[in-house]
Formats: C-alpha cells, sequence, structure tokens
C-alpha cells in the first residue's frame, strides 16, 4: 500500500448520504471517485474518521494486512475484525473467506477456536469488541478442540454479545449472556432459553417431524423468562423438509390435526400472552381444515404491528367445500393481510403443487384485503406446468398493476425462468448463474446469518457469472422492455425501483442489474 493517499475533503457521513451506507453499496465504485476535489496527506495525518471509513471498505486478508502497514491503522482493523465472528469448519472456510460479501464478518477456523479464546479471555479491551458471534453448522462433535458451549461457559459475563447464531444440539443457558443480546438464532433441538430482552429470533426445526410438545416447550420456556416483552421479529424456519410416511407413502391430513407450528402460539394464547410483532416468518405446513386455528394463533399477536409476513408453504392441505370461489383458501394468509393494517413487506413463496384455486385465492387478497397497501412484494411459485405458468404470471401482472400502485419493490419468481426467443444455451447459461446465487445466498447465511429472511440481501456471484450477465444484460434488457411491468410501470406503478425478471433484481428507472455491490447497466 502506498504511504500517501488520496482522501476526499467530504466526511464519511456527507459520502453515506450522497452514495448509501458501507452495506448497502459494497465497495466505492470507481466512478464516483472522479472530478472531486482531492489532496494528498500523509498516511499518518489522517483523521480518526477517515481511518474508520477506508478499514470498513476491507474484507479480512486486506485488514489483516493493513494492519501491518502503520499504527494509525490498528484500531479501526481490530475493531472492524472482532466486531463480528463466524466459526466454521474448513470445507467452508475457503469460499467464505475469499468471496467478498456486503456484510463483513471474520471467518475463523475452528481449529483455531482456542486460539481465539485465549486471545479474548487475555485481553479484556478485545473481549469488549465482540458483538456478534456465530458457530456455524457442523462444527460440534466430540473431537473439537473447543465446544461452542465450553467456550460460552468460559467467558461467562465477560461477553457483551448483541447478536448470537448457534446451529448447534447442545443446549445454551440464556444466563451465559449479558443483558445486551437482542438477535438469536438456533435450532430447537437446543432446547434453548431465551435472554429476557430478546427483540429478534429465530428457530429453526427439522420439519413435519417435529413433535408439537417442542413448539409447546418453547413458549413456555419463553413465558418463563419472559422473554416475549420486547420481541418484535420472530421466524420459523425449518432446516429440511420432508413430508412423514406411512408404509412408504406421504402421510395426508387427517381432520383432527394441526401444524405442529401452531402449538407455540396456541400455548402463548391460552397463558393470555400477545407477541407485539413488526416481522413474522413462518415455514412449514399449512392447512385450511381448522379455521378455529386461525383464530386461536392470531390471539397471541397483535395484527396491527405487523409490517413485514414472510411464508414459504412446504405443504398445503384444504378440504374441497373451501375451494368455492376462494373463499376460505390460505385462510392464515387471509385473516392476517385482513387484519394487518400496517403490512407493507410481503413474501410468499410455495415449494408444493399450485393448485388455481388458491392462486385466485393469493389474487383475490392483494385485490381486496390490502389494495395499494404494500411496498415490497415477492411470489415464488416453483411447482407449475409450462401451460400453466404464462397465464397465472399475465392474471398476477394485471392484479398489482390495478390493485397495488404503492410498491417499490416486485418479485415474480413463477415457474422455472423460460423464454420463446431464447435458445436452450442462453437459458443455460443464466440458469447456471442462478445456481450461483443461490449457492451464495446460502453459504452467506453461515458467515453472517440473519434473524428474518426478508427482504433478501443482494447477491454476489464468482467472475465467470458477473461475465455472463454482461453478456446477456441486451438480450434481459429486450425481455424487460417486452414485460407489461416495466411498459405499465410510470403510470400505474409509480415508485416500482426494483424488479426482478430473468432472475435478477434490475433497477427499472437506471435500466441495471444489481449485482455484486454494483450496477449494470444494460444500454452500454
Amino acid at each position: 500500500m502506498p504511504t500517501n493517499q488520496f482522501i476526499s475533503p467530504h466526511s464519511e457521513e456527507s459520502f453515506q448520504n450522497s452514495h448509501g451506507s458501507v452495506g448497502e453499496t459494497g465497495n466505492i465504485p470507481a466512478s464516483h471517485l472522479k472530478n472531486t476535489n482531492t489532496y494528498k496527506l500523509p498516511l499518518d495525518q489522517l483523521p480518526d474518521k477517515a481511518l474508520s471509513f477506508i478499514s470498513s471498505q476491507l474484507q479480512q486478508k486486506e485488514l489483516l494486512s493493513l494492519i501491518c502497514v502503520s499504527k494509525k491503522f490498528y484500531w479501526p482493523c481490530v475493531i472492524r475484525l472482532y466486531h463480528s465472528i463466524a466459526v466454521v469448519i474448513e470445507y467452508f472456510y475457503p469460499e467464505l473467506i475469499t468471496k467478498y460479501s456486503s456484510g463483513y464478518c471474520t471467518i475463523m477456523l475452528l481449529e483455531n477456536a482456542v486460539k481465539l479464546y485465549r486471545s479474548l479471555t487475555n485481553n479484556p479491551m478485545l473481549l469488549g469488541l465482540v458483538q456478534s458471534m456465530t458457530f456455524g453448522p457442523s462444527v460440534f462433535n466430540e473431537n473439537a478442540p473447543l465446544m461452542p458451549v465450553k467456550f460460552l461457559q468460559a467467558m461467562y459475563g465477560m461477553l457483551n454479545l448483541e447478536s448470537f447464531h448457534y446451529m448447534g444440539y447442545f443446549g445454551i443457558d440464556s444466563r451465559l449472556f449479558s443483558n445486551t443480546l437482542r438477535r438469536m438464532s438456533c435450532l430447537m433441538l437446543s432446547h434453548p432459553t431465551f435472554p429476557s430482552n430478546l427483540v429478534e429470533l429465530k428457530l429453526i426445526y427439522p420439519g413435519s417431524s417435529q413433535y408439537h410438545e417442542v413448539f409447546e416447550d418453547l413458549a413456555n420456556e419463553m413465558i418463563r423468562h419472559e422473554s416475549y416483552h420486547n420481541l418484535r421479529k420472530l421466524t420459523f424456519e425449518t432446516q429440511s423438509y420432508e413430508p412423514k410416511v406411512d408404509n412408504g407413502r406421504p402421510e395426508g391430513f387427517n381432520f383432527d390435526k394441526r401444524p405442529n407450528w401452531t402449538r407455540f402460539f396456541l400455548t402463548l394464547a391460552e397463558n393470555g400472552i400477545k407477541l407485539n410483532l413488526t416481522t413474522l416468518g413462518i415455514e412449514g405446513e399449512f392447512t385450511d381444515f381448522h379455521l378455529d386455528t386461525v383464530r386461536l394463533v392470531c390471539e397471541a399477536l397483535e395484527l396491527k404491528s405487523l409490517d413485514t409476513l414472510d411464508i414459504l408453504y412446504f405443504r398445503y392441505e384444504t378440504t374441497p367445500r373451501r375451494i368455492f370461489y376462494g373463499e376460505g383458501v390460505h385462510a392464515f394468509l387471509d385473516h392476517i393481510t385482513r387484519n394487518a393494517p400496517r403490512l407493507q413487506y410481503l413474501s410468499i413463496k410455495q415449494t408444493c403443487m399450485c393448485y388455481t384455486f388458491e392462486f385466485d385465492a393469493l389474487n383475490r387478497i392483494l385485490r381486496e384485503n390490502m389494495p395499494h397497501q404494500l411496498k415490497q412484494l415477492h411470489i415464488t411459485m416453483n411447482d407449475l406446468s409450462e401451460s400453466e405458468r404464462e397465464s397465472k404470471l399475465k392474471t398476477i401482472k394485471h392484479t398489482i398493476l390495478a390493485y397495488q400502485q404503492n410498491l417499490s419493490k416486485l418479485k415474480l419468481n413463477i415457474g422455472t425462468f423460460r423464454h420463446v426467443n431464447w435458445n436452450l444455451d442462453d437459458i443455460i447459461a443464466l440458469t447456471n448463474v442462478h445456481g450461483d446465487i443461490t449457492l451464495y445466498l446460502i453459504k452467506s447465511g453461515m458467515r453472517l446469518p440473519t434473524t428474518v429472511n426478508f427482504p433478501e440481501q443482494r447477491p454476489f456471484v464468482c467472475e465467470s457469472s458477473l461475465n455472463t450477465i454482461k453478456k446477456y444484460r441486451k438480450k434481459i434488457l429486450q425481455l424487460l422492455r417486452s414485460d407489461i411491468i416495466y411498459t405499465d410501470a410510470p403510470k400505474r406503478l409509480p415508485f416500482l425501483t426494483e424488479y426482478f425478471i430473468a432472475g435478477l433484481d434490475i433497477n427499472i428507472k437506471e435500466l441495471s442489474i444489481l449485482i455484486n455491490g454494483h450496477a449494470i447497466h444494460m444500454e452500454d
């Protein structure tokens, strides 16, 4: 690194006000640095804000190198290195350490956890810098040099974490944390206890095989520790989904069955507790067999405060009598959207077969329950036939244009990406890009997990995928210009800025593809 730097006289705050925060934009595009008034300044004369801003733009290897350059950079880099730490196994380490991410986290190999422990316990100042810790999957085995539970127990009373993510099966006692912990995600099978000041919580469960009693126990644990008072964001996520089988065939719903996750809310309702959530996310099975379940579950929710709803249907069942005109179909979604006046962010994903009556119900909900209320809408329906795909896309687009005119972001992922004017090689090339994006989103969850899955973070892809996107940007632009959402947006969706098409996020006002923290202009 050179000893002299070109530093803009503008402060960090003014730069971020002009161009967005670092977390939103990633590295500073070179175009932002052109035609600005700059002057040379020796490295040892840089103001603290400039040092902090420079370090905030760097990744792990760069930070470690910069520490050796100047004493002035030591603390800004150390603060960033110790702020968020993730412990992972060798399998995930190479890619996580090299691929740039919009959110920073220091990646630590499992075998170095002992060194980390010694470093922290011998230096209270470093220990005080740690705000977030993640113990990723597969780091829990008898041969581990330092089990996460022992790690935390050894530092009992010394950690002041704000965020803790734990993918292990061993019990974690909330007494290991101070009252600073606000965000937490963990496996339900670890039988966690919850800190009293918890604000965001993600509970990960195996799927349909999870017993109802475990959900009830967790609710009772939350009541016992009074952890529900400050809870604002709650997500139930499935670790994997495999329907229960009976004699080799998927087990069917019966009229007495309720989805297992409902037991958590029913237990709270039975104790007269109402969660004052702003965000609710649920992955799992849904059924309309018991409409009283919807009412009882919602008795545990203060829906007037809810602004974000994220639902993933792994399995959905209803009865023939509820199919007529869509009445009674998707009862849970129907009830919440009808009674949540502040709901602005809605994500609906369905991996199971989506029938016409379900799609009709979704259109009705968008029309009648919350007209012109949403700011962001994400709909994913995977299991559709080619003949159904175009008709359903057309229907949902017309509904959105007529009844959701305040949208700023829209993602419609209906069926597999196809286009009549694209040859097979084109489709395969872009499908490979989609795979790279999906893999990034999965692995980034190990690097810096989030308690809420929606809105989704911006993806980062490898160099070959980035080159593919650049190669096909003209064709993607042609596809965009043939889409009724784009052509009608100026008059009917005046606030729409981002639109998901061909598997990519597009800024339709600037005609650019948003990827890797940058904007690839399609007209260039």
